[in-house]
């Protein structure tokens, strides 16, 4: 293994070759090496392997190398290590720490905590960080992602492999062409895209857009705009501050306490808990439930469904305008209201009901469907 060290500081000290032993079918080669870095300067880390950073006290940059290579000797695999080649070099104001080779790694750094950015891709491994006060950026062409406990921004881009957050305290943004994303605690806005996997967040401070090509997604508490998008699968946002755009091409919408909805499925139920601003839902295949939130913040909205029921629930201090159809009926009972001021009369080949609920000058309430209609108190 050769070590190279183009730096304006001290250079790696450089030791005898490490010894090899044997583990199963490889030769494995451990490394450890360490340099002071100058303050408030970017790191860049370019591996082959699995890599590992974490964030301790001081200047140091310290490393654990892990090497294993298949040979028939003990010669055949020093000869393979020696082409390996490793460097640290200070380069347009940043280090860079380089891995080049052939053999199978597993690199573990330990950085100072203050470090004001990390930028780490591998061709092929898992990827690690925790512990650091500035920004990351990660990239791997096949391997699980970790990030926990990082306060500025995450960007992450895998071209396979799950990623996973713990709190992170600036704007993140996750690419990934096929894998799960599972946050805890994002302090900023985001943005979560994965070719296939479910996407499940437990708290977004921000606005946030989740993407995936064929997957569920889950988001417990979001503090803005929300914006999830799916071609097959559940979802379930349980309490947004921001509007709820969801939109589904194959599976159910689930939506609990939001202030303006908006929800399209090809194919699936939508369920709406302690909705108000303007609903706007449509569905070509199931059934839609909504609970309008008590108070004055409805807004002109719209319920729609090609093959299924709609039941609305309208509390008793929430004025509405209805205006509803039912076009696969022409029997009166296909619409039933608990509200007596609500008109419903069969015309020509559908039936339509019409009311001031609770009181004249409310927002328009449209309902328009193939099955039951039911306008209930909450």
């Amino acid at each position: 293994m050769r070590l190279a060290a183009i730096l304006i500081i001290s250079a790696m000290p450089v030791t005898a070759a490490p010894p090899l032993h044997r583990e199963g079918p490889f030769w494995v080669q451990t490394t450890d090496a360490s340099e002071n870095l100058p303050a408030l300067t970017p790191l860049l880390i370019r591996g082959n392997g699995s890599v590992t950073v974490h964030g301790g006290v001081g200047r140091r940059l310290h490393y654990h190398l892990v090497q294993r290579v298949r040979a028939r000797s003990e010669a055949a695999a020093r000869a393979r290590l020696d082409a390996f080649e490793i460097s640290l070099v200070r380069r347009n104001r940043a280090m860079e720490l380089d891995l080049e080779g052939e053999p199978e790694t597993e690199l573990q750094v330990t950085v100072p905590r203050q470090l004001p950015s990390l930028a780490l891709s591998t061709r092929m491994g898992n990827i690690e960080v925790a512990d650091l006060d500035g920004s990351v950026q990660a990239g791997t062409g096949a391997g699980k992602v970790t990030v926990h406990r990082v306060k500025g921004g995450v960007v992450v881009d895998t071209q396979g492999g799950a990623t996973s957050l713990g709190e992170i305290g600036g704007m993140v943004r996750i690419d990934s062409a096929g894998g799960a994303i599972l946050a805890d605690m994002l302090r900023g806005d985001a943005v979560l895209e994965t070719g296939g996997g479910d996407i499940v967040v437990q708290r977004v401070n921000g606005t946030i857009r989740a993407f995936t090509a064929g997957g569920g997604i889950h988001i417990q508490e979001a503090g803005g705009l929300v914006t999830a998008t799916t071609a097959g699968g559940p979802i379930q946002i349980v309490s947004a501050r921001g509007k709820v755009t969801a939109r589904n091409s194959g599976g159910p919408i689930q939506v609990g306490a939001a202030p303006g909805v908006h929800c399209e499925s090809a194919s699936g139920a939508i369920r709406l808990n302690d909705v108000s601003g303007a609903v706007h839902v449509e569905t070509a295949t199931g059934s839609i439930v909504a609970r309008l939130l008590p108070g004055n913040g409805l807004r002109d909205s719209f319920l729609s469904t090609m093959a299924g029921d709609i039941t609305v629930f309208i509390p008793a201090n929430v004025r509405v305008m209805l205006r509803a159809e039912n076009e696969g009926s022409t029997d009166t009972r296909s619409i039933s209201s608990d509200f007596p001021d609500v008109n419903i009369r069969s015309d020509g080949g559908s039936v339509r009901a019409d009311g001031a609920i609770n009181g004249s000058g409310g927002p328009v309430l449209r309902l328009a469907g193939n099955g039951r209609i039911y306008i209930k108190k909450r």
